[in-house]
């Protein structure tokens, strides 16, 4: 039984997708996609319950669904996020999960559980269907596919990436000293860990239904082309260095975008690695950021993608951060426009730069909304424009 109760405009929606798979390709368009989505939980459910109750969670996630088609113009293809907490693949190794104290019930980490390099060797292989937080993520991904039965697509539950869960089980300040002295017991862990989410993506795609019903194999709910399905998150190489990054990344990396097709690499920010970012093998087509924690790099990430890149920019709204300098920041949803045209006067007519942002229906209606996406839609077209004229859209 489905429980949409909405009109998806399919013919609308493809068109939509093309325009992305064009901006992928440094094909001419109209307008560089603006990609609003609305956040919509009209029952006031804690995060706790939807974490608790699949049905609850998915209501909330097709209510911004059915906001986002009906209040925003143009640009967003809907998808929605399974979700059990973070740390799913570290946690299948068994150490005790870490909860966020101002929202019960959300994981945010997990207590390492090696505090010595040879405790590695040590390590069984985890059983998907009985460790950790994986009976939940699949259990949960089966739930969301058969009620939306294909026509939604799912990212993937919160999978983290390698060396991401790698830093989840090891203690913080072995986990830096092991690469700069002591590499091949991570380098035996990374290999590892990689064999696992290869594995536990096969699982949650075939939970899904194929990974022509998913966005993408990660948390981000970005719908990313097909044959570039494979995401990455690689928060950790915020804070190392691009020779660190080559040894302890690309390598388990790469081993996922063979798999899965090489699409997006998600890292918060900042970005030391920004100029290996791409050359992945096989190369990678982007990356997914936040606006708070990489404004800084702006230049840096506009050069590394200059003619073949794509750079996602979360730009929050109304949501409390944290800068780079570790400074509480709130971005209103009058500040989105003045940051979109910081982000493309850097951006323009080099690379191309989509700004996410998702807005709470319960702070702001539809009007203010659809004024927004226009106000960003007019320094869009003009941004296509500048690309088109340097030959940099062919």
């Amino acid at each position: 039984m489905s429980m949409l109760d909405f009109h998806i405009p399919l013919d609308e929606i493809e068109i939509r997708k093309q325009r992305i798979r064009n901006v992928w390709n440094y094909k001419k368009v109209d307008h560089i996609p603006v990609i609003i989505s609305i956040y919509s939980n009209p029952w006031n459910y804690t995060i706790h319950e939807q974490y608790e109750d699949p049905q609850k969670q998915l209501a909330v996630a097709l209510e911004g669904v059915k906001k986002s088609l009906q209040w925003v113009p143009d640009d967003y293809i809907p998808s929605i996020r399974p979700d059990v907490g973070c740390v799913v693949v570290s946690s299948t190794f068994g150490g005790e999960l870490i909860y966020n104290k101002n929202m019960p019930n959300t994981t945010i980490g997990i207590k390492p559980i090696i505090s010595n390099p040879e405790e590695i060797y040590k390590l069984k292989t985890p059983n998907p269907y009985k460790d950790g937080l994986m009976p939940a993520a699949l259990e949960r991904m089966r739930y969301f596919a058969k009620h939306t039965q294909g026509k939604i697509y799912l990212s993937n539950v919160d999978m983290g990436g390698p060396l991401n869960a790698a830093c989840d089980l090891i203690e913080s300040t072995l986990f830096y000293k092991m690469m700069l002295k002591n590499p091949e017991p991570l380098k035996y862990l990374l290999n590892m860990l990689t064999d696992l989410f290869i594995y536990y993506d096969q699982l949650l795609i075939e939970a899904a239904g194929g990974l022509e019903n998913m966005a993408s194999i990660d948390w981000d709910n970005t719908w990313c082309p097909e044959g570039y399905k494979g995401y990455v998150s690689d928060d950790i190489c915020a804070n190392i260095d691009p020779k660190s990054f080559e040894l302890f990344s690309k390598p388990y990396n790469n081993r996922i975008y063979e798999r899965f097709g090489a699409g997006l690499l998600h890292n918060c920010g900042p970005h030391p690695c920004v100029y290996n970012y791409l050359d992945h093998k096989p190369p990678i087509k982007g990356i997914q950021c936040h606006w708070d924690y990489s404004k800084k790099d702006l230049q840096k990430i506009a050069d590394a993608l200059t003619g073949r890149g794509i750079a996602y920019i979360m730009i929050p709204c109304d949501d409390k951060c944290w800068d780079q300098d570790f400074k509480p920041v709130t971005t209103t949803i009058d500040d989105i426009m003045p940051i979109y045209e910081e982000i493309v006067n850097i951006f323009s007519p080099k690379a191309i730069a989509i700004p996410e942002i998702r807005i709470d229906a319960a702070r702001h209606n539809k009007e203010e909304i659809q004024n927004l996406y226009w106000k960003l839609r007019k320094i869009s077209e003009k941004y296509a424009e500048e690309m088109k004229q340097k030959n940099m859209l062919r």
